[in-house]
Formats: structure tokens, sequence, C-alpha cells
């Protein structure tokens, strides 16, 4: 989840979904009282060592920009069960980017994707919402549903009915196009 501290070795457990209809998912959120956090701006690069697509590897480094703040992430392989996945992650500040870019490069990283995101953070039931809007280098929009249990994400999922509907890897796949 977004709130956590740098450094912390966590799992992620999150649903990925799409909205069916924009109107009744805004609608749905605030009928469930949701709490709004944030909303801002996200720059990602995504780095694997032998250049392969996000879907098709395991695990993979990312560095994150936020509010003139960075964070060097290391995502393991997805475990996935139903619609909701797990990986471990691991998080710590990075104060110069642009060196941390040299320094993965310099070890044979190979950067396979940046993208920008425009991101709103609800809180549901001890459950964080992002509202996801990629905006480069393509337009796509997605719901993120983040908790601390697997049972938490889906119950959180299931309050907006067939509003959202869980996304699969294919929806992604556009990313990786060149």
């Amino acid at each position: 989840m977004a709130r956590r501290k740098n450094s912390e070795k966590i799992k992620e457990i999150e649903i990925k979904l799409k909205v069916n209809n924009e109107k009744l998912f805004r609608d749905k959120l605030r009928e469930l009282n949701s709490k709004f956090l944030d909303k801002y701006e996200i720059t990602d690069c995504y780095y694997t060592m032998n250049g392969e697509t996000l879907e098709a590897t395991e695990s993979f480094l990312r560095i994150r920009t936020k509010k003139e703040k960075s964070e060097l992430t290391f995502k393991s392989g997805r475990d996935t069960k139903g619609k909701v996945s797990e990986r471990t992650e691991i998080n710590v500040s990075i104060e110069n980017p642009e060196n941390m870019f040299r320094i993965l490069e310099k070890l044979g990283f190979n950067l396979i994707r940046k993208n920008r995101t425009i991101r709103e953070y609800f809180l549901i039931d001890n459950a964080e919402l992002v509202i996801v809007n990629i905006i480069e280098p393509i337009n796509l929009e997605f719901v993120e549903i983040e908790a601390k249990t697997k049972a938490k994400v889906e119950a959180v999922s299931k309050l907006f009915g067939k509003i959202l509907e869980p996304i699969d890897s294919d929806y992604f796949a556009v990313l990786d196009r060149p």
C-alpha cells in the first residue's frame, strides 16, 4: 500500500480491475463513504537484467518518482490465486534517481518501460483503492485494490459488484509494445 515506510519488506496483495461504468463507480465510492487520501502524478521506470517485457519477467526493479521524492523498488514474481496476486516488494528511498539509472545500467539492467500515471488514492474498509490513469506512453485506466490479506481484497472488490471487473494480463500487453 502507498502509505508504508521505506526499506520495509512486505507482501503486496492486490487485484487489478477495469471500470465498466465510470459514473456508477464514482457513485459507489461515495455510497461506500470511501475516504479520499491523495491525488498525484507518478513516473515509473522499469528495469530487468535481460530486457524482457514486464509480463514475461519473474522479477524487476522500478524507480518511482512522485512529488519530488524517488524510491527504488524490487518486485518478485507474482503468486496468483484466482484474480488476486501476491508478491514480495522491497522499497528504499533514493536521493538521486538519475545516478540510480546510471548504476542500474552499469550493472547490466535494461530499461524496458517508462510510464507516467495520475493516481487517486482512497481508503475503503482498511483497504487502499487506487484509480490509475496511465497517461504516457498510452492512455489506459484501471483500479487497484490492495490490502493486508487476500480475503480483504476480495471483500472490497465484491462491494462494487459488476461495476468493476478483474483484468487479465493481456490488458497490459499494449504497454510492452514498441
